[in-house]
């Protein structure tokens, strides 16, 4: 963990720990919304940048994704449809993510004496896809879910997401995907609600609210998210997907009630 001191006084300094940055003084609405600004954004990338757990993303770490992708994965300008590259990519972008795609079924496989665990998989599913490259910089939908089918006994979307996100991201310096998992999946419906006034939940039999967006339909919740992007360039104009989906990551990760209570705490018409 790296060390951050905040001025107290005059002559007095106290330690902050990541966990602490993460309680700093955010900027909320009336309803406590985390606000999308410049401000809060630069608060959590601190926080981020000070935690030792999340630096080996970094691209100059040469053991991060992101650096093999711009040293190895892109040749030329291009990538290249090698299976080694490809499968190193996947092996790199799933242990910083922690999709899990070193796991079929329940049991572990081990990358280095298996044919039939996920990396190969989705390695191979990667290679055999037309026009990769092209897809990739226009942001098509449909290759998450082309490439996000089951592998094991699992469905592979949130990977899939990632390594688009990640490969466009690296290679071509931006990118029109959006990470999905059950984090984004579960809080895109308040800033769906607050900034596009539009409800994506449903009541469940037991009076809680859920998120209605699904590893099945990729392409709406991309939809979505990208006019919530759009939205907050009002408020924040240099905002993008990846840019986001940090906020909303690491600010909601570790509470998977933040939907259910924002409904719960909003008035009746929106509710219905």
């Amino acid at each position: 963990m790296k060390e951050l001191y905040v001025k107290k006084g005059d002559n007095e300094y106290e330690k902050v720990e990541f966990k602490d940055l993460l309680s700093l003084q955010f900027d909320f609405d009336g309803d406590g919304v985390l606000l999308i600004t410049e401000e809060n954004y630069l608060r959590l990338k601190m926080a981020v940048d000070l935690n030792d757990r999340y630096s080996v993303e970094n691209d100059d770490n040469e053991k991060s994704a992101q650096y093999y992708i711009k040293n190895s994965y892109l040749r030329e300008g291009h990538l290249v449809n090698d299976i080694d590259v490809i499968k190193e990519v996947c092996k790199r972008i799933d242990k910083e993510n922690s999709t899990h795609l070193s796991v079929v079924g329940n049991r572990k496989i081990k990358i280095s004496n298996k044919t039939n665990n996920g990396i190969d998989i989705m390695a191979k599913r990667i290679a055999n896809v037309e026009k990769l490259e092209q897809r990739l910089k226009e942001g098509d939908p449909s290759l998450v879910q082309e490439l996000g089918g089951r592998v094991g006994e699992r469905r592979a979307v949130s990977f899939a997401s990632k390594f688009c996100t990640v490969v466009s991201l690296a290679a071509f310096g931006n990118t029109k995907f959006a990470k999905f998992d059950s984090v984004m999946r579960d809080v895109l419906p308040i800033y769906a609600n607050y900034y596009l006034i539009k409800k994506y939940w449903k009541k469940t039999t037991r009076g809680n609210y859920v998120s209605t967006f699904s590893a099945d339909n990729y392409a709406e919740y991309l939809e979505v998210i990208t006019d919530v992007v759009d939205a907050t360039k009002r408020s924040f104009p240099d905002v993008d997907i990846d840019k986001l989906d940090l906020m909303l990551w690491y600010y909601y990760k570790g509470k998977p009630n933040a939907l259910n209570e924002f409904v719960k705490n909003h008035t009746r018409e929106i509710i219905l």
